[in-house]
């Protein structure tokens, strides 16, 4: 498989202010980035204060995973 051009490898990123996906293609080595999508969803916004994730940053998350 390595060094096939069609492959497609994807990368999720969810941080405590933002969730990233990055799609890849071609070979492993040098691979081309061919998507790259960010969403500000706000996760950590009321960590500080309540110790959770907050409720409408979690919603839009999984909103936006899905």
């Amino acid at each position: 498989m390595e060094g096939y051009a069609g492959v497609r490898r994807a990368v999720v990123d969810i941080g405590s202010n933002s969730i990233r996906l990055v799609v890849f293609s071609g070979p492993a080595r040098v691979p081309v980035v061919i998507f790259n999508e960010k969403v500000l969803s706000g996760l950590g916004g009321a960590l500080h204060d309540t110790g959770r994730l907050d409720a409408a940053g979690s919603s839009l998350a999984l909103t936006n995973l899905e």
